[in-house]
């Protein structure tokens, strides 16, 4: 819910892309470390600036490792 909003049948039976690629890197970040989160996938073009470092990428997805 933190990256899709509020759950029902419709986001349940689909995945959301426009509101996970619409957060920005920070708020991304932000909500891995409320949940302890040490990685974040995602995809290059959409968050191209998170800090940490990419330990796993296959053509656009990349996997971050969080400092």
């Amino acid at each position: 819910e933190d990256i899709l909003g509020p759950l029902n049948a419709q986001t349940r039976a689909t995945y959301r892309e426009k509101p996970y690629r619409s957060l920005s890197s920070g708020a991304l970040v932000e909500i891995a470390g409320r949940y302890g989160a040490g990685y974040v996938l995602t995809q290059q073009q959409w968050h191209p600036d998170i800090v940490g470092r990419v330990v796993a990428q296959r053509d656009d997805w990349v996997v971050w490792q969080l400092p």
